[in-house]
């Protein structure tokens, strides 16, 4: 059994074969499922700019659609902003930014705002 890597294993996609969709076709994927591979990734390397997290969300809409199960794509939205977080890369602006895009892109799907998204925002801003 590997190690567990906590969050930073699920978002860089160590393990398992995880679904999404890619030129219209269900595929199954090992790796990075967005960022990289369907998202461009802006430099510098790995999450640095909201427009990668509009990009991965708008991905994320395609795979819902495309029939990748609500409850994977609410775990990885979860997992998305835990990684925008967690990011080194990102200065506070970005963060809020990226947090604000990850809690509307719920509410669009009707699921509530976590505790912690809104403690995170109140303690940047």
């Amino acid at each position: 059994m590997p190690p567990d890597l906590g969050w930073r294993g699920r978002i860089m996609g160590r393990g398992r074969l995880k679904p999404t969709v890619i030129g219209g076709r269900r595929v199954r994927v090992s790796g990075p499922v967005y960022l990289g591979r369907q998202v461009e990734d802006i430099e510098p390397k790995g999450l640095s700019h909201s427009r990668e997290v509009e990009g991965i969300l708008r991905e994320m809409e395609e795979d819902l659609r495309r029939g990748v199960s609500p409850a994977t794509i609410n775990a990885r939205t979860r997992i998305l902003f835990h990684a925008v977080k967690n990011s080194g890369l990102m200065s506070r602006a970005e963060k809020v930014k990226s947090v604000r895009l990850i809690l509307r892109f719920r509410a669009e799907h009707g699921w509530r705002a976590w505790r912690d998204a809104i403690k995170f925002l109140r303690e940047v801003e």
